[in-house]
């Protein structure tokens, strides 16, 4: 096969049309002589790695004494080499040996270093290497060994004759279209028709060699065919005429089994209401006619694509292309690479088709597969265990895809003939991914295994992964799909990993996601392997700043739950001797379980200690070498300005000022970003310590006199100055952790907290105070100059007397709002030739949804009736027709009628009515006038069902709004939060605390919900209304409260949004309706149903509290969407997957309830994040001195906190800046 099949080869090059979509395979590159390779630390598993007796293979000595020369030279790819795979020897040794096959000599570098092959770049999963069955996509294709053998024979068994379909290397998958393939012969005039038919051969042998270029054969053609790699920048699924809802139910099961077509077997052409029934809409903001590089419709190609390497795939092709094909290409061209200034590039998104209901294909893990209406469905799975994979993708998404790219390439129709599902499947990707990772492709995945692999040869022998992985043609599903399976491992390291199915080509469009896969650790062997390999990584980079180990370390003690874990008493018996008897033996035996992973752990958190010391060594002579640099461009500028007090300054002394001041601000761009750096290093050695002190299963491998050494280094870090204290043990009175005293007593802890309270009231200003509202409340904490619960309570009076005065809507305001929106009514009703009849103008906003007050502006929107649109069909968003309304406006005597927001999404127009009282005085009512906006009368509906609940929280967020005004941080215009945000977030806090028994406010649920947590009372402070079961307002008093899984889904609740066409707004929530629902749930959630009374000034207390110290920002979003009974909290890492929102933003993050895509306080920085967190600390801090009397707070520079007022207290809590 081989001889024939390199005779042929020439013949098949010369069939190829010129500007071919597949390129002859002879790219000069390296061939594939490792089969797979992969990263199998300690040899012990194989399931990765093909064989190729035939090439010759160096030993692991050879590769180290060849590789050696290259370092010492200081070459450039053989150091980024070195320090990626450098902690793992198998992954090194295959690096090494892959990079002298491509640099057969030392002498040869200076000539072709740009070719040389360097290391992928991967995420912060860089120290998983042992678990990647294959580190580079083009040297591994997949399982042959055990696993390959395995998958394979389960295939067989679940579907009759597959195994024989796989096995034959790629005899039946191969074959070419024969008549009445999807592409018309030749000579047609142009591309065919997208839907006129696919069909594959069943064997190679039945398909007539006429049926190809030349006499070749359908294997020697897919040989030299090859991967498609030339087909520009991606492009988005199917046009939208294809892409509609199914009939069938938006997902279909998993299939029980993958069957292979039987000799003869042909693939016929599908009917197009079957096939077009899978499309669904792409994601939101992107539109589903266009391409996520080229706002285009597939149906009219930019030629210019073809050359744009702007996009996002344009790193991906390059990066495609073999180190021979490079260079040849680079002497080809007479032209520079840069040949004109390129422009400047257009925003792309990382990722589209994001979301489940929006993905063409399905990828289903171990037999589990996501569905929409379950997203917080995972697998619980033990580091390196084998993962099946089971992707599908219709047959109709396939062929359109082919088409397209056909098109765009303007490739000649006679290419079409030989084409085969192979050729469409090609570059088609199953990648192992970090839940969240930004971006798709080979350089960003864990592992990735393409499904055909480009660099074919005859491998059936010994079936290899060069073969690809099994795939078969479904008919029996509807619609018909393309089905396979791949096999994985999960990755060392714990956390929470996904499956996407892409191609790599168009790594852009996500076209399946799998459920989570949440790797776990809950044995003592898996723990200290583990362990094992984070300190073999750390020792690996000892002497460098390794931020990688830290967080996998940080990761590994957060997560290790050991099975049946009993909040950590069995790890101190472990430690602690047990107890007499069975327990002392017990204990004996837990110590000799952990022994093992209790040193491996004591090592990481030596090692740990001695990379922040390396970082602390660095950013102190960075800090040097950069103020002496300050320091002297200073003192040019002072003698640049002492020779020009007595002269004019001439042009050239200009220069040196300009120049002088640039340098200047490099450098303190650079003082900056050393401190950053510096901050992000010991907040990650925090998270660190942190796991350690709040895992209760850390006493099982770490020792009493460890942990209290933990404990003390934690009392050093201040969260809100993001930085430790100086230590009191070190000799400089800096950093020095390594110097703590062995032997921990009370006074060391003494001396920590005076040393950080020092620095919080330099940095800070005050001492943030960290004792709880209740400890205070019930005595616990120490005694105060008067009883605190009197005091809440004078603030709690001063706080509804305020609200009563200053924020309360009275009737007369009400009533001349309604006037005011009666009157706009009937001026949009005398236009009947803009507007149709029965328009109406709705009020929406803070002067409708309960928490406005009487200076609030009037927010209107203009609401057609149901099935009409605007007099003028083209205008879209009805900007034409505004501008009509502002001229009536005009006429009828509104003032200050302002159209320059008539070019925004939502047309809005501004002006003022003006109302004459009856005292004869002239009020004007500002007023605001959009088109539609359905969203923000959803969003009204919602927060005025909350209002009239509770009332209580409609003084609570006039007290919020009025402290975020006065203290300046309710500006998104200047990067702080809008009311709005606080709302949702004082909403998120009431529906998650409950009033309990003893009278404390305490977490409605406690623990993790994913491990069995407990409801700590029988109701919250507040029903989630998006969340609470429909039935239970119905239901006998005491019943406990209960929320649904998942919010329904059907007609009634589900709408279109109003300028994302491509996003569905589910609308859901229980509709406070009438006077008698709301009495009813008023009654349920009185204070009086709880034992206990938590006044508004004890909640706000704890507002403040929760946000300032509980709500862990980094890793959980504010959500009113999230449950208990789905999961918890929702996490960053889910919203990052779904909707692609950042994970390094470590900063608050805030789910709007209805467009769950969009994060409210996306207008925070980490610098005006930091600056509100400290509002939020400051004010729960005056709020406990003045429960307390202020007795140690000298800092606050303010006299007799301890005989304010109620009054008093809110005016200094609401202090101007």
């Amino acid at each position: 096969a081989g001889n024939a099949t390199t005779s042929s080869a020439s013949n098949v090059v010369a069939a190829l049309p010129t500007g071919s979509m597949f390129p002859p395979q002879g790219d000069g590159g390296l061939p594939d002589i490792f089969g797979g390779g992969g990263n199998n630390a300690g040899g012990d598993n194989n399931s990765n790695r093909g064989s190729d007796a035939a090439a010759p293979r160096l030993s692991d000595e050879e590769v180290m004494i060849a590789f050696l020369p290259f370092m010492r030279s200081g070459n450039a790819a053989a150091t980024r080499l070195h320090s990626e795979y450098g902690s793992d020897h198998r992954a090194f040794i295959t690096k090494a040996r892959e990079f002298l096959e491509s640099s057969p000599s030392l002498t040869d570098e200076a000539d072709d270093d740009h070719n040389t092959p360097s290391p992928d770049t991967k995420t912060a999963a860089d120290d998983d290497t042992d678990s990647r069955e294959n580190t580079n996509n083009k040297a591994s294709r997949g399982g042959s060994g055990d696993v390959q053998k395995t998958s394979r024979q389960e295939i067989a068994s679940g579907g009759g004759s597959a195994g024989n379909a796989t096995t034959s290397s790629a005899s039946n998958a191969v074959a070419a279209l024969p008549t009445g393939s999807m592409f018309p012969p030749p000579g047609d005039g142009g591309l065919p028709d997208v839907l006129s038919g696919l069909s594959l051969a069943g064997d190679s042998s039945t398909v007539p060699v006429t049926a190809f270029a030349n006499g070749t054969s359908s294997q020697q053609q897919q040989q030299e065919t090859g991967r498609v790699n030339a087909l520009g920048p991606a492009f988005a699924s199917p046009p939208p005429q294809s892409m509609q809802p199914s009939s069938s139910g938006m997902f279909r099961p998993a299939p029980p089994g993958i069957s292979g077509p039987q000799k003869g077997e042909t693939i016929a052409a599908t009917d197009t209401s079957e096939v077009s029934s899978v499309f669904r809409p792409s994601a939101p903001g992107l539109p589903p006619s266009s391409t996520p590089s080229q706002q285009v419709p597939p149906s009219t190609p930019s030629a210019e694509g073809l050359s744009d390497k702007s996009g996002a795939g344009a790193e991906h092709e390059t990066t495609a292309a073999t180190p021979a094909a490079a260079k040849e290409q680079q002497q080809q061209s007479k032209e520079p690479l840069l040949a004109a200034t390129p422009a400047k590039p257009v925003w792309q998104p990382r990722r589209t088709h994001t979301r489940l209901e929006t993905q063409a294909g399905i990828v289903s893990c171990n037999g589990v597969q996501n569905s929409p209406d379950e997203p917080n469905r995972h697998l619980v799975i033990r580091p390196r265990t084998e993962l099946m994979a089971t992707w599908s993708l219709p047959l109709s998404y396939l062929r359109e895809r082919t088409i397209r790219r056909l098109e765009e390439e303007g490739s000649p129709p006679e290419l079409a003939n030989s084409l085969t599902i192979r050729d469409a499947l090609s570059t088609l990707t199953v990648g192992l991914f970090r839940r969240g990772c930004a971006e798709n492709g080979e350089n960003n995945s864990i592992v990735s295994k393409e499904i055909v692999p480009d660099n074919e040869s005859d491998n059936s022998g010994h079936g290899g992964p060069k073969d690809g992985y099994a795939f078969q043609v479904r008919h029996d599903l509807q619609p018909p799909s393309v089905v396979g399976t791949v096999p994985f491992y999960t990755p060392r390291t714990p956390g929470n990993v996904v499956l996407r199915l892409y191609f790599e080509n168009e790594p852009v469009v996500t076209l399946a996601t799998g459920p989570v896969v949440r790797v776990e650790i809950a044995d003592a062997a898996g723990l200290e392997s583990t362990l094992r390999f984070v300190l073999s990584n750390f020792k690996a980079k000892a002497g460098t700043v390794n931020f990688t180990s830290l967080h996998n370390f940080a990761m590994l003690l957060e997560q290790f739950r050991p099975d049946g874990d009993e909040g950590g008493s069995a790890g101190s018996r472990a430690h602690g001797g047990g107890g007499r008897g069975r327990g002392r033996e017990r204990g004996r035996m837990g110590r000799d379980e952990y022994d093992g992973a209790g040193r491996a752990a004591f090592g990481c958190l030596a090692e740990s200690r001695r990379v922040v010391d390396c970082a602390y060594e660095e950013y102190t002579k960075k800090k040097a070498k950069l103020a002496k640099e300050e320091n002297e461009i200073n003192e040019l500028l002072l003698d640049l300005d002492a020779s020009c007090e007595e002269t004019n300054e001439s042009e050239e002394e200009t220069k040196k000022r300009e120049k002088h001041a640039d340098d200047l601000n490099s450098v303190k761009r650079d003082i900056a970003s050393n401190e950053k750096k510096w901050r992000e290093m010991q907040n990650t050695f925090y998270s660190v310590l942190k796991a350690a002190n709040q895992n209760p299963a850390s006493n099982r491998i770490l020792r009493r006199e460890v942990m209290s050494q933990v404990k003390l280094e934690i009392e050093l870090y201040c969260p809100f100055c993001e930085c430790f204290a100086p230590s009191p043990f070190s000799t400089n009175g800096t950093w020095g952790i390594s110097n703590f005293p062995r032997s921990i007593t009370v006074q060391h802890f003494e001396q920590v907290r005076e040393s950080k309270a020092n620095m919080q009231q330099e940095m800070l200003g005050f001492v943030p105070r960290l004792c709880s509202v209740s400890s205070v409340l019930h005595g616990t904490h120490h005694s105060a100059p008067k009883d605190p619960k009197t005091v809440l309570d004078q603030v709690s009076t001063s706080m509804i007397q305020l609200y009563d005065t200053k924020y309360r809507v009275t009737s007369d305001v009400a009533r001349m709002r309604e006037h005011c929106r009666k009157d706009l009514e009937a001026v949009v009703g005398g236009c009947p030739d803009v507007f149709p009849p029965g328009t109406r103008v709705v009020v929406f906003g803070s002067c409708a949804n309960g928490f406005g007050s009487p200076s609030s502006d009037l927010d209107m929107c203009l609401q057609l009736p149901p099935n009409t649109t605007l007099a003028d069909d083209k205008d879209v968003n009805g900007s034409s027709a505004m501008a009509k309304l502002a001229e009536k406006l005009k006429a009828v005597g509104l003032e200050d009628v302002d159209t320059a927001r008539l070019t925004a999404r939502i047309p809005v127009l501004m002006f003022n009515y003006p109302i004459v009282t009856s005292n004869g005085e002239k009020i004007l009512l500002d007023c605001d006038l959009s088109m539609q906006n359905p969203l923000a009368c959803l969003n009204t509906s919602l927060l005025l069902s909350y209002a009239s609940i509770s009332p209580q929280t409609r003084v609570l967020v006039s007290i919020i709004k009025r402290w975020a005004k006065m203290r300046d941080i309710n500006s998104p215009q200047y990067h702080t939060l809008s009311s709005y945000g606080y709302i949702v977030m004082l909403l998120h806090f009431l529906t998650h605390h409950a009033a309990s028994i003893d009278g404390k406010v305490v977490p409605y649920y406690e623990g993790d919900a994913r491990r069995g947590g407990r409801y700590l009372t029988n109701q919250p402070l507040l029903p989630n209304l998006q969340r609470m079961q429909q039935q239970w307002p119905q239901s006998p008093r005491g019943t406990a409260y209960s929320e649904m899984p998942e919010k329904p889904r059907n007609q009634y609740c589900l709408m279109p949004h109003p300028t994302e066409s491509t996003f569905v707004v589910n609308a859901y929530f229980y509709r406070v309706s009438d006077q008698a629902q709301k009495e009813n749930l008023k009654q349920r959630f009185a204070p009086i149903q709880t034992g206990f009374d938590p006044s508004v000034a004890v909640l706000l207390a704890e507002f403040f509290h929760y946000y300032a110290y509980d709500f862990d920002f980094k890793k959980n979003v504010v959500s009113l969407n999230s449950s208990f009974s789905a999961g918890g909290l929702t996490e960053k890492e889910a919203k990052a997957e779904s909707d692609c929102w950042s994970l390094y933003r470590q900063i608050l993050a805030i789910e709007d309830p209805f467009e769950t895509f969009y994060d409210v306080a996306h207008v925070l920085k980490p610098g005006t994040f930091q600056r509100v967190k400290r509002e939020f600390v400051m004010a729960y801090s005056k709020l406990i001195d003045a429960m307390t009397g202020g007795h140690d707070a000298s800092w606050w520079d303010k006299d007799g906190i301890d005989a304010m007022s109620g009054n008093d207290i809110v005016d200094w809590l609401c202090e101007p800046v």
